[in-house]
């Protein structure tokens, strides 16, 4: 079921005007949940849609604002010829969705809708490009380990702090604690999930330590103080596990230029757009001059 709130995006190029029908436009759309435990989510549907192209899920922090995320990646998306869905993730059903497996199981509310859009044909494919940004981010690494299967790629941007690759209790890190059984599977999927193509994304300027930053004596002994710090932390012992199961790991770590803590300057100014879906847009190469691969060995 769509609710059509007359969004639309860009008139297809494709078809001369005179031929081109009225409603021939991009859109997007809002689904309302199936149910009283399942997910709203916001949904770009491009009119020339590209079926072998992967779908992208993008996934909000912790303002919900999902519209946004489809907003800003709807014009490449377009181009693309690919769907994009943004999960709502509402605090009164899902207050800590960035854990995945705690209560609520924010993680089978999106494999339930998942499957509610292939069987709806807005989905070609359970196969995914996933991306996530701040408490967005948190889920998408912890769902990405709990079902590696299901991402062909993950872009994990700017979260508060990471689910490590070592034997602390979940959520620091793989360790299942008591009555959490679900937890098992981050470990059983390790290998796996280091097989993901991964962009690790932060903003350049994203280096305040305020509320919205989970702190203490573990957390920043494991992990470091800093958005920045957290990232190479975890960057660094992803690829470190991967070399040790013997797993040629594509993992990096990329800063975007004159960005804070903020998607859409992510996008407009740091062109996370351009990492979340790479390639030609208009026909013109992508220029990545906002982006910096970090040195890990630095």
């Amino acid at each position: 079921m769509f609710v059509d709130l007359d969004f639309p995006i860009a008139r297809t190029s494709r078809l001369p005007e005179t031929l081109r029908p009225a409603h021939a436009v991009d859109r997007i759309r809002f689904r309302p949940r199936s149910g009283p435990n399942e997910l709203d989510c916001w949904i770009f549907q491009p009119l020339h849609r590209d079926v072998a192209a992967a779908p992208v899920i993008a996934v909000h922090g912790i303002k919900r604002q999902a519209r946004e995320q489809v907003e800003l990646l709807s014009e490449r998306a377009r181009i693309q010829g690919r769907v994009v869905i943004a999960p709502l993730f509402d605090q009164a059903r899902w207050p800590r969705y960035q854990q995945a497996v705690v209560r609520g199981r924010a993680d089978k509310a999106l494999l339930r809708l998942v499957a509610e859009l292939e069987a709806e044909g807005v989905l070609a494919s359970q196969r995914f490009i996933f991306s996530g940004f701040s408490g967005g981010a948190q889920f998408v690494h912890r769902f990405a380990m709990l079902y590696p299967q299901l991402v062909e790629r993950l872009i994990v941007s700017s979260p508060g702090w990471y689910t490590m690759p070592d034997d602390k209790l979940y959520p620091y890190g793989l360790s299942a604690p008591e009555n959490r059984r679900a937890v098992d599977r981050l470990k059983d999927n390790l290998k796996r999930f280091l097989q993901i193509p991964i962009t690790v994304t932060i903003g350049e300027r994203d280096n305040k330590i305020d509320s919205n930053v989970r702190t203490n004596e573990l957390l920043d002994a494991q992990q470091g103080e800093t958005r920045m710090e957290r990232a190479r932390s975890w960057t660094l012992d992803l690829l470190q596990r991967a070399q040790a199961l013997g797993v040629d790991a594509n993992v990096r770590l990329v800063r975007l230029a004159r960005c804070g803590h903020s998607f859409k300057r992510c996008v407009r100014r740091g062109g996370l757009d351009r990492l979340i879906l790479p390639g030609r847009a208009s026909g013109r190469l992508d220029n990545a001059s906002q982006q910096q691969t970090c040195d890990l060995a630095a």
